[in-house]
């Protein structure tokens, strides 16, 4: 995603707390079946516009996640347990 890669993945928990349901980044998918793969395969494939949108919403959507970042929020959550 940072570098302008838009996302074809399944709407594992983890994924969807972190960035949301936004579909601007790819294409979170609600199923295994290969259909539904295909036809998101396909679309960013064939419409630029759509690959560029995305592209471009999934490196936004990584900027906050740097190791400075990280490392604030690690310090953060340890501060807390005291």
């Amino acid at each position: 995603m940072h570098h302008y890669m838009p996302v074809i993945v399944d709407a594992y928990p983890e994924f969807t707390r972190t960035f949301g349901g936004a579909p601007a980044i790819g294409h979170l998918l609600r199923t295994a079946e290969q259909d539904e793969l295909v036809a998101a395969i396909e679309r960013l494939l064939n419409e630029k516009d759509h690959w560029r949108t995305c592209a471009v919403n999934a490196h936004t959507a990584v900027q906050p996640f740097t190791w400075t970042s990280y490392v604030q929020r690690l310090l953060a959550d340890v501060g807390e347990l005291d």
